[in-house]
């Protein structure tokens, strides 16, 4: 997903958030003035890419993890230390204006795409089974993920834009509500 420079995107919420993050990337739009967000779309496309970018409103939400979540997380990841977490804490109240944030993770299609029409040269994972044209653009460079928002005409989300959009500001833990679920992503965090 990517934002751009009216409206904003997912910021990292959980560590597990952030590996997925640094294993995929998406784009965002910036932010609007709040006076401007009423009346915005739920849902945009932008060009060259297309992709559904998804509206994140206005407001505030809890950013990092408290110590009642470390606590949990420390039981459910025993391989995780309280390290891990120092930079997330303490937990605290973020007003964003409002952003748009790509609904997807960006495409090994779109990303061949982007390729195809810059010339950019970038390294990342383009071999079977990582390379289906559905599937995400995983591996890449920080340069190469900047420079395909760019060329999409958004930019990448920020730490708090990131969390926002994964979190919600009803403070959940993932994504999808505050009950771990491995079936739910594709992650290797030592959970069994």
């Amino acid at each position: 997903m990517w934002c751009n420079k009216h409206l904003m995107t997912y910021s990292s919420v959980l560590p597990l958030i952030v590996l997925l993050f640094l294993v995929s990337f998406s784009a965002c739009h910036d932010d609007f003035p709040d006076d401007e967000a009423g009346d915005l779309p739920s849902e945009i496309r932008l060009q060259p890419d297309g992709a559904p970018m998804r509206l994140v409103p206005a407001g505030a939400f809890l950013m990092g993890t408290s110590d009642v979540e470390l606590q949990r997380y420390l039981q459910e990841f025993p391989y995780r230390t309280p390290q891990r977490f120092a930079n997330e804490q303490p937990q605290h109240e973020v007003y964003l204006a409002a952003f748009y944030i790509d609904k997807y993770e960006v495409t090994n299609l779109l990303f061949e795409r982007f390729l195809q029409e810059t010339g950019h040269e970038a390294r990342y994972l383009d071999r079977p089974p990582y390379n289906q044209p559905d599937l995400p653009a995983i591996v890449l460079d920080w340069e190469d993920a900047v420079a395909y928002a760019k060329w999409a005409g958004k930019r990448l989300p920020t730490e708090a834009e990131w969390e926002k959009a994964a979190r919600g500001a009803d403070a959940r833990i993932w994504p999808w509500g505050d009950e771990w679920d491995p079936t739910r992503l594709n992650a290797n965090d030592a959970t069994g």
